[in-house]
């Protein structure tokens, strides 16, 4: 047993653990966040700590929870557009929303007049930022290749503002097209 005064916020505990067949009393101290085993005695965090820990496990379970969300739940938060052209619907759906700098996949599904999906178009995405004074012009064309039902692209954007998307797609030898604006963040 160990007995003796303990300071603020500290609590003393009795422990002993059997080993080689003696009885020792193992405690571990825990200061600053680095355990250290103490021979005959040691000290645990007390109530006072409780609050201090209670609330950094608190802010990494909801970090960890929004990083993982992220992933997960990702098609919950998409920026959504459904655009029409010549007896076509196309439903294009991209990852983030709203769009930020960096990779952003976009996802295209489309649909005939009956509802029936297209599955064999050649589809392109065109991005570029409108026209700006003294300013490269900022106009890229990546293809959307077939996965599942829908077609998929990942653009990057290089710079926050408006951005213009135009999805083209050629079914039957006819190039169909739909735009629309997004700002990017």
């Amino acid at each position: 047993m160990i007995s003796g005064p303990t300071g603020f916020g500290e609590k003393r505990i009795d422990s002993s653990v059997e080993s080689r067949g003696d009885v020792r009393a193992q405690l571990i101290r825990v200061r600053g966040g680095q355990p250290e085993k103490a021979r005959k005695s040691g000290w645990l965090p007390g109530p006072a700590d409780a609050g201090v820990l209670l609330r950094v496990f608190a802010l990494v379970a909801c970090a960890l929870v929004s990083f993982i969300g992220m992933s997960d739940l990702s098609a919950a938060a998409d920026y959504r557009v459904r655009k029409s052209a010549q007896g076509l619907t196309f439903d294009i759906a991209i990852t983030r929303n709203p769009p930020v700098l960096g990779h952003n996949e976009i996802r295209i599904e489309i649909k005939d007049a009956q509802g029936n999906p297209v599955l064999d178009a050649e589809v392109l995405v065109n991005y570029h930022m409108p026209p700006m004074p003294k300013m490269v012009p900022m106009n890229y064309t990546v293809p959307a290749s077939l996965k599942g039902r829908e077609y998929r692209a990942v653009m990057d954007f290089i710079m926050t503002g408006p951005w213009n998307i135009i999805s083209s797609a050629r079914v039957q030898g006819q190039w169909i097209r739909v735009a629309f604006s997004i700002d990017v963040r």
